[in-house]
């Protein structure tokens, strides 16, 4: 939740694709 918190706050092109791989792996 953090994490995400701060991707919201900073939605950088490597953390977007990192964190769009993340969630679609861990779903």
């Amino acid at each position: 939740m953090i994490k995400a918190h701060k991707i919201r706050l900073n939605p950088t092109p490597e953390q977007a694709n990192y964190f769009a791989r993340a969630a679609g792996t861990a779903r």
